[in-house]
């Protein structure tokens, strides 16, 4: 983590669009720093174990989608922002 960068956790179960969209995401903008987890349960863990700024989620994902992953981030972390 750089200083003064924004962390931004993104969520998607294939592999290729998450990385995609971080090479786009961290070249647009110099501060993001994009960590990308295909697994919302590993998604959950960085939000609970890193200083995440903003969560950008998938909503379509097999075992749990966006709507359920928003819904468990609201219990823990009220005010995270969150882009579904």
């Amino acid at each position: 983590m750089h200083q003064g960068s924004i962390q931004v956790l993104h969520v998607d179960d294939e592999l290729q669009f998450g990385e995609l969209t971080k090479t786009i995401l961290e070249s647009e903008y110099e501060t993001f720093e994009v960590i990308t987890e295909t697994d919302p349960c590993e998604a959950l863990e960085a939000i609970n174990n890193r200083d995440i700024d903003c969560l950008v989620s998938d909503y379509d994902m097999p075992e749990m989608d966006g709507i359920e992953l928003l819904e468990r981030v609201r219990e823990e972390h009220s005010t995270l922002p969150v882009i579904l």
